[in-house]
């Protein structure tokens, strides 16, 4: 019986050895279809083409690549990717990276599809891509997620299960790099899930690898002020004289001159150049940035027909460009209002080329836009989330709550308004990149004398409507809806409201600043404030909360 037990265990161990040899030494199933995987995760019938040795990728595969976003543009489409801030452009004859046309060799058509070189790709777009010929397989990554890269330890059998008796998906030599996806992680203490940079998946032993580099998500390296932002728009028109822009602000350390807007002559668009030297070099002299105001007139058909044109977009593109530079600007603060709902993402995209020419003039890019919701033209123009991508800034203009023809009376941004504006748009913008607009002016209020008509507005600076309160020796009453104080008076001719902008306005607005931690404020406009608004402003915004 003793003899019967030591042959079974004999053969016993004979067989596992041959098993484990022939698992060992066994080789892996060819694969027929090339196999491409994004981020580790496996594209079902990726668009990829093999040519001599080099791999190439469909436009369509490009665009589905997470972090980029993709504009069609008649029959080309620009790619643009958020994190990396730069732009690809595929047109029927030629391949463009920020504009700049790569050269030859850049792809093909195949079958009314252009397949672009991986190898652009990569440098276009920054996602690095490993490719194998051999092997029928590639793996991208995105930059979206975080990963682990590992580098293998010796001639290695990637296995489909956690055992050394699984079957060979692939069979690595030394170095060969894998990587680790935190989806992948396998909570067992001796095998790792990876991905070969070929695009194969399996299991690998722990002790047969070395950790080489944890990758984390690419963030936007973002151009930020270097302390909140104190804006003050300066208006100008084509006939200002200086007389009374020569004044400085206390704590200001930004202005933004309305200098420069949208123009169209002879069929051509261009850009009506409203600058001032002369204010430029006051303004370095009391160290201010200049950001200087481009403005899109508020002709929604004007802006269509040069968001629309590719042409005139990069003319009106490059001329800004070039007035920033010759008056030695700091920045750019892009005011487009009343636009067509339906050119939103012309605007977004004209918005994107803008910010990488800026990117390499070193300048800021900046956009004011009105709370979400409200009219199409007015609100509905603006897709917030995307525009924060390719901006520095984005300046919210918390006002007007009530408007003039609105026939409505009430204060032009009463707090629980602008609370409520801050945080609709956090949804879709960064703190870090959000500037409250104040309002440095409020609004007289008519009434109807019968009753059945419309309020009608008359807009005050903050010296008027003091001046208002002195000669009739009002005495403002808090109104606990608008968390502002008010004053009310009567004449032959109607009853009169005005809603107050004081420094206790102004203290509770800086104070949703802090709560909310914002980049600063903008303020509209200079030449409204009173003598104590930007001493009021500065005060509040060092105090902290």
């Amino acid at each position: 019986m003793k003899r019967w037990s030591i042959i079974i265990i004999v053969v016993a161990i004979v067989l596992s050895g041959l098993l484990f040899g022939i698992r060992y030494f066994d080789q892996p199933e060819e694969i027929e279809e090339f196999q491409l995987r994004i981020d580790g995760e496996l594209i079902p019938d990726a668009e990829t083409i093999l040519q001599s040795g080099e791999l190439y990728v469909s436009q369509s595969q490009i665009r589905s690549i997470p972090g980029l976003v993709s504009f069609q543009e008649g029959e080309g489409v620009h790619i643009f990717s958020v994190d990396r801030q730069t732009m690809l452009t595929i047109e029927s004859d030629q391949v463009l990276i920020n504009r700049e046309p790569y050269g030859q060799n850049a792809g093909f058509l195949s079958n009314g599809e252009f397949y672009l070189s991986a190898k652009i790709v990569q440098d276009a777009l920054g996602t690095p891509i490993n490719w194998s010929a051999v092997k029928l397989g590639a793996t991208l990554q995105s930059g979206s997620v975080s990963y682990a890269e590992y580098h293998v330890n010796g001639t290695l059998r990637l296995r489909t299960a956690p055992s050394s008796l699984a079957s060979v998906v692939d069979i690595l030599t030394p170095m060969s790099r894998v990587f680790v996806y935190e989806r992948t992680l396998l909570d067992k203490e001796d095998w790792i899930f990876v991905v070969t940079a070929s695009g194969r998946e399996g299991y690998l032993q722990k002790k047969q690898v070395s950790l080489y580099e944890n990758i984390d998500p690419i963030q936007r390296a973002n151009k930020e002020f270097y302390e909140p932002i104190l804006l003050a728009w300066d208006y100008f028109s084509e006939n200002t004289a200086l007389t009374y822009k020569l004044e400085p602000g206390i704590g200001l350390n930004v202005l933004s001159p309305t200098w420069f807007s949208l123009q169209k002559k002879e069929g051509n668009f261009s850009i009506l150049d409203m600058g001032n030297e002369t204010y430029r070099k006051w303004a370095a002299q009391q160290g201010y940035a200049i950001w200087g105001l481009f403005k899109n007139a508020f002709d929604p058909d004007w802006t269509k027909e040069m968001l629309r044109n590719p042409k005139q977009r990069l003319a009106v593109e490059e001329e800004i460009i070039r007035l920033a530079k010759a008056y030695r600007l700091e920045g750019i603060n892009l005011d487009f209002e009343n636009i067509y709902e339906e050119d939103r993402d012309y605007l977004s995209q004209f918005v994107r080329e803008l910010f990488i020419m800026t990117r390499e003039a070193d300048l800021f890019l900046s956009m004011d836009v009105t709370r979400p919701g409200g009219s199409p033209n007015w609100s509905l123009c603006y897709d917030r989330r995307e525009l924060a991508n390719a901006l520095d800034y984005i300046f919210l203009m918390a006002y007007d709550e009530y408007y003039a023809g609105g026939g409505e009376s009430g204060p032009v941004a009463s707090l629980p308004w602008t609370e409520e504006s801050i945080q609709m748009m956090l949804e879709e913008v960064p703190a870090e990149q959000l500037v409250l607009g104040i309002p440095l002016y409020v609004r007289r209020w008519q009434e109807p004398l019968t009753g059945t008509g419309k309020a009608r507005s008359k807009a005050l600076t903050l010296n008027g409507v003091q001046s208002i309160i002195d000669e009739r020796e009002l005495t403002p009453v808090w109104d606990p809806g608008a968390r502002q104080f008010k004053v009310s008076y009567e004449d032959e001719d109607g009853t009169y409201q005005i809603w107050l902008e004081d420094a206790l306005s102004m203290y509770q607005r800086v104070q949703l600043i802090h709560e909310y931690q914002l980049a600063g404020f903008g303020a509209w406009r200079k030449g409204f404030e009173t003598d104590s608004t930007w001493n009021n402003l500065y005060g509040f915004l060092s105090m902290g909360k």
